[in-house]
């Protein structure tokens, strides 16, 4: 499942703020495979930019992103919901 939204105060910018494939599943494509989707549907409702962010323990799930593209936009914060866990937000050019 993967999901996204407008970001209502960057014009251009959609924010994929959820993507999970099941354990069983993963190494197949899939995670490749739900973002271009995500990304046709951001691009097809005017997006310019996407955005989104990875824990720093979540090292496989990083490396899909970048290799799809995602690279870090400088942007590092400790997550409000889990102490000691780190985001790092990626973002990539779409529609152009």
């Amino acid at each position: 499942m993967v999901m996204a939204s407008k970001d209502d105060a960057e014009p251009g910018l959609f924010r994929v703020f959820a993507m999970w494939v099941a354990p069983e599943t993963r190494g197949h494509g899939l995670g490749r495979r739900l973002l271009a989707a995500i990304e046709a549907w951001m691009i097809s409702s005017g997006a310019t930019q996407a955005q989104l962010a990875v824990t720093t323990d979540a090292a496989v799930a990083q490396r899909l992103y970048e290799s799809a593209g995602y690279a870090p936009d400088g942007t590092v914060e400790e997550s409000p919901h889990t102490p000691g866990l780190v985001h790092v937000s990626l973002r990539k050019p779409l529609g152009g």
